[in-house]
């Protein structure tokens, strides 16, 4: 009896020995796992702020595009304003060329008259 249940006690303790090694097995994977998972997560982070510097950087040269631009167009406004206000004042001194040019002939006509 004691043969055989030293050969219990063995085998049992050969299945303890096994199923413990079977967890390692399966922790490691486990952790292989994780541990690939991460590096991925790592890789797409990375890629993440690559891409996020690439738009910032972009976004700032689109601003200094704006402002270089906009620096054009200012005088260019500037510009057309006074043009404009040009046109209406010699708009205003035709009118009164026009008008004195009709006076002159009024007076022409009552003179010859």
């Amino acid at each position: 009896m004691k043969g055989r249940l030293a050969l219990v006690e063995a085998k049992a303790k050969e299945d303890l020995v096994m199923a413990e090694e079977k967890k390692k097995e399966e922790l490691a994977q486990l952790v292989q796992i994780f541990t690939n998972r991460e590096t991925t997560l790592d890789q797409e982070i990375s890629s993440l702020r690559q891409t996020e510097k690439e738009i910032k950087k972009r976004l700032y040269d689109k601003g200094q595009e704006y402002t270089d631009l906009e620096s054009k167009v200012l005088p260019l406004r500037t510009r057309g304003v006074e043009l404009e206000q040009e046109v209406e004042a010699a708009k205003a001194k035709i009118a009164k060329l026009e008008e004195r040019a009709t006076n002159r002939e009024v007076h022409l006509d009552r003179v010859e008259a």
